[in-house]
């Protein structure tokens, strides 16, 4: 059903914040009750007066405002769902943008687009309008707890539906936009919109593949192993080929472990406690603590045992972990890359990766914050079935450290415009600067490991 009475959407409001209140761990501790009272008015008033026509509310508008309402808590586990997704039918006349953007700590980027003198260029505005204005009908509906999260959000994730469902270029056939490309030359070009289809087609070019199972490679003559886990999956199947791989980098003699977690937006944890193990030589627990939220709604399906509790939080403290023997861990230097796609349990990864001095970060900020809401409850609403999922725990970073509840695992070695401006001409200008890195630290500790002669 495209369109709900009003008294019908009002119930699926008062059953949306209902819910929120029930389920989520601390759902104002990033807002004030104040801003939340204002909040809840705020969409009732919506629904009622402007949505509403002829008695009537669109499901999509529904959705539309719930995706803020959600998004208000900065909370990335927290959010609205709508299932449908742009074609070429559902489309019709609408438009989109002659580009494909790509974010950078908030900042964006044309990855790809009709025009290709374009891609690598900063976009700065739009018709005008500064682009983290012009965008903010999109980003204020990301879920995410900073703003460089809400941006991946918006570009990785799913570029395509963002636009689609925003529709910011319905009435717009061109659109002035201001550009910088390096080294900083600023310049206005004039670029027709265009439709789904050829929109479609350039985010598809993009390639990104952001799934699928841990990868081996060996660069420098083998001296350099390169892990790659686009995400974390839990398995026997995976285990073994985590176990397969480690052996692989023994075998090769490698000196140097590269893990790169770039745009990993998390899975199950239990994937990177396992690959932790071949990291460090003592136990070491995932998380310190985490809290429980016992609402009703959970105690349906899970922590039976705390049934005679509901509406309670519990802390529930982290349990240690062995690593793997003594000739399974990897002894060398290890490099960890990171980005504002580290999402998740691979936020979780890394900070693990931070607590425990495992080696250095190299990247930007996670997209997650230390100190994070997760593990969701799916729900549905009752009257407009829109689903959408709820965090009912908080989780605690090893060794918490002041500003984890505000920021993400923050890189010991950041990269900057001029590092990239300079491994520029690198497929991987990160993986670049950081095999070069890894090569200036060899030189230098070469030397020490040359035993004198008796």
């Amino acid at each position: 059903t495209e369109k709900l009475p009003v008294d019908k959407a009002l119930e699926d409001v008062k059953e949306f914040f209902s819910s929120l209140e029930d389920v989520h761990p601390n759902l104002l501790a990033k807002v004030r009750s104040k801003d939340y009272l204002e909040l809840k008015n705020h969409v009732f008033h919506e629904v009622n007066n402007r949505l509403s026509k002829n008695g009537a509310v669109r499901i999509r508008d529904l959705a539309f405002l719930l995706y803020y309402a959600a998004a208000f808590f900065k909370d990335g586990h927290t959010t609205a769902l709508w299932t449908q997704q742009p074609n070429r039918t559902n489309t019709g006349a609408m438009r989109f943008p002659p580009f494909v953007l790509k974010s950078r700590n908030g900042r964006f980027f044309i990855e790809n687009a009709v025009d290709k003198s374009l891609p690598g260029s900063e976009v700065i505005s739009i018709n005008d309008t500064p682009i983290l204005q012009f965008l903010k009908p999109i980003l204020d509906r990301c879920s995410g707890e900073t703003l460089p999260s809400k941006a991946i959000r918006f570009t990785e994730w799913d570029q395509p539906f963002w636009w689609f469902f925003a529709d910011l270029l319905s009435a717009k056939r061109e659109l002035r936009v201001t550009l910088v490309q390096p080294p900083g030359t600023s310049f206005e070009r004039s670029l027709g919109t265009v439709p789904f289809d050829v929109f479609h087609a350039l985010a598809q070019a993009t390639g990104h593949d952001f799934s699928g199972s841990s990868r081996l490679s060996f660069l420098a003559d083998g001296n350099i192993a390169l892990l790659r886990c686009p995400q974390f999956l839990y398995s026997d199947a995976e285990k073994e080929n985590i176990g397969r791989i480690f052996r692989e980098i023994r075998s090769k003699d490698a000196h140097s472990l590269i893990i790169d977690i770039r745009s990993n937006s998390g899975g199950d944890s239990r994937m990177g406690d396992y690959i932790f193990q071949f990291l460090t030589q003592e136990r070491f627990k995932p998380v310190s603590r985490m809290l429980v939220k016992l609402s009703p709604q959970l105690l349906e399906n899970q922590y039976k045992d705390y049934s005679d509790r509901p509406g309670e939080t519990i802390t529930k403290f982290g349990t240690e972990i062995s690593p793997q023997s003594s000739n399974a861990v990897f002894h060398g230097k290890i490099w960890l890359l990171a980005d504002n796609g580290t999402y998740s349990s691979a936020t979780m990864f890394a900070a693990m990766f931070r607590d425990y001095e495992v080696g250095e970060i190299v990247g930007y900020e996670t997209g997650g914050t230390v100190t994070h809401f997760g593990d969701q409850l799916m729900l549905t609403l009752e009257n407009s079935r829109i689903p959408y999922k709820v965090s009912y725990k908080t989780f605690y970073s090893p060794f918490p450290k002041p500003g984890d509840d505000a920021h993400g695992v923050l890189p010991t070695i950041p990269i900057t415009d001029g590092i990239l401006a300079k491994y520029k001409s690198r497929k991987d200008p990160i993986l670049a600067f950081a095999i070069k890195r890894i090569h200036a630290h060899s030189e230098v500790l070469a030397p020490k490991q040359v035993m004198p002669r008796q």
